[in-house]
């Protein structure tokens, strides 16, 4: 079978031995290179998880396996546009579910509250996980102030939450977290606009 990273070919035998010489293979690449790994490609199917035993189950037939690889500006992209749909959908649910807390909060306010956490979490990590890395987005700095006003109102929610002041809950979410994301948004779509004239610049 062969194996092809970017531009390079290697050919490997079609039995079981094999697998540990092509995972060492590519991570000597990924080191080499300082791309990051996103799946294989086995014979045309996509794989994105439990890659050994994919390719340990039919190593005998297996004929091409592409190695696809990411550079870290191209993962940093994606998470931003990935964000940008998490906003799109975020920003009405926001907004109706502070008119829900206003009315006194249902079961099923709860539940989409507690949907709204995660997602907002993971935006929050995100943010910090790209503040931590060397790359980042051409306007970053513009990112900064609002994720930190972001943090605060996220902690001032929490103290509403704790003190059962649903009306506070519901002014937080609209005056406070609902403007955050919108301007999060913003930045976003302003940051691919300006992604766009660069490479069309290339």
């Amino acid at each position: 079978m062969q194996v092809k990273i970017l531009d390079r070919v290697f050919a490997y035998e079609n039995e079981p031995a094999a697998l540990e010489m092509i995972f060492a293979k590519i991570n000597e690449f990924l080191e080499d290179t300082g791309l990051i790994f996103s799946h294989l490609k086995v014979d045309d199917t996509e794989v994105y998880t439990d890659y050994y035993n994919y390719l340990k189950k039919r190593i005998d037939r297996v004929e091409l396996v592409e190695v696809e690889v990411r550079t870290v500006t191209e993962i940093l992209q994606d998470a931003l546009l990935t964000a940008e749909e998490y906003l799109e959908r975020a920003l009405p649910e926001t907004e109706s579910l502070a008119g829900e807390f206003y009315q006194g909060p249902s079961g099923e306010t709860w539940t989409k509250f507690q949907q709204l956490l995660e997602g907002v979490e993971w935006l929050n990590q995100l943010l910090e996980t790209i503040d931590q890395n060397k790359l980042k987005p051409e306007n970053w700095k513009k990112y900064v102030p609002v994720a930190l006003r972001f943090k605060e109102e996220l902690h001032n929610l929490q103290e509403a939450l704790e003190g059962r002041d649903y009306v506070l809950m519901g002014d937080i979410l609209l005056y406070e977290i609902t403007p955050c994301l919108k301007d999060f948004k913003s930045i976003i779509q302003k940051n691919k606009a300006y992604e766009g004239k660069k490479d069309d610049l290339h």
